[in-house]
């Protein structure tokens, strides 16, 4: 079998390498890094060699019984990393307080989408693939069409609550996300995925009490050869989701809250949601005229240049 040896690169102190997962028949190509007590190695050129099955110590990540990944390096978006582009993960930002979240419980995500000026609305075909209303903090991941790898590693250090926001360029020909990625992310209690693509497993989708939202639904899977980053900007359904940004969603859609925005839209739409409840209710005791529903919309349909013909 051929082995190269990986360029390292200058690494600073305490460089951990890129969380990636090591399978007992699945060894995934991907990067590693150097540090004094894990020396630079030879990696096999393609997936599905086994470490048993070479000459060379594994790395002290590895575990052939469970599935493991390395420590990450935390790192703020403010800060130098000598991690290479395409492989990097983020996992030191700041997530919104999780009593400012939960106030956002029980707001569909029209009212709010009507007090954000409908800019911050996800369209494009992603819908909800159950009917589990979604709320959480964002988690997000950006990963090639069709490879989920990097998507994989990132349930390990999401936290309770997280939804995983997978940016996979719209690609629906490969699943990101299936059955077990599902009943893994439901043991470790988090809070749903968002898929910029496809996904797969339906009726385990159904059944699951976590929701999840995608384009499509394929029985390919994907590949797992990277690249990938977590936790930096990405784009589901012509939004920008930021990691901390609140994501609401429910049988109508999604809404992306910015995190520096969450504490007055909240207000907004905690309003834009009791005026509308006090008009049901006059609609339903008689108490709201069809004068003022003219006064309204009529009004505003001459006031903006409109005209009506008897």
């Amino acid at each position: 079998m051929a082995i190269n040896r990986l360029p390292i690169p200058d690494p600073p102190q305490n460089y951990i390498s890129y969380p990636a997962f090591y399978h007992k028949h699945c060894f995934p190509t991907t990067f590693f890094s150097q540090t004094s007590e894990n020396p630079p190695f030879p990696f096999p050129q393609r997936c599905g060699t086994d470490y048993r099955r070479l000459t060379i110590p594994p790395p002290k990540c590895y575990n052939n019984n469970k599935r493991r990944v390395s420590p990450a390096l935390k790192i703020t978006e403010n800060e130098e990393t000598s991690m290479p582009i395409g492989f990097r993960a983020f996992l030191d930002f700041e997530r919104p307080d999780p009593s400012l979240i939960e106030s956002y419980r029980g707001i569909p995500s029209s009212n709010i989408g009507d007090c954000v000026r409908k800019m911050n609305c996800m369209f494009g075909g992603i819908r909800a693939f159950n009917h589990k209303n979604l709320l959480g903090s964002a988690f997000t991941v950006k990963v090639p069409s069709g490879d989920n790898l990097v998507a994989q590693a990132a349930l390990d250090y999401a936290q309770p609550g997280d939804v995983i926001v997978i940016d996979g360029a719209g690609y629906t020909d490969r699943a990101l996300v299936g059955g077990m990625m599902l009943a893994y992310a439901e043991m470790r209690k988090l809070g749903g995925f968002v898929v910029n693509g496809a996904v797969r497993d339906l009726a385990d989708i159904e059944a699951s009490p976590l929701p999840v939202f995608a384009k499509a639904a394929t029985p390919l899977g994907p590949y797992r050869e990277g690249p990938g980053e977590i936790n930096v900007p990405v784009v589901c359904g012509g939004q920008v989701v930021m990691p901390g940004d609140i994501l609401v969603g429910d049988a109508d859609g999604l809404v992306v809250i910015p995190r520096r925005d969450a504490a007055e839209l909240l207000e907004l739409a905690r309003g834009n949601l009791a005026g509308e409840q006090d008009e049901l209710e006059r609609m339903k005791n008689g108490s709201f005229t069809e004068q003022e529903h003219r006064d309204r919309f009529t009004g505003l349909f001459l006031g903006r240049g409109g005209s009506i013909e008897n």
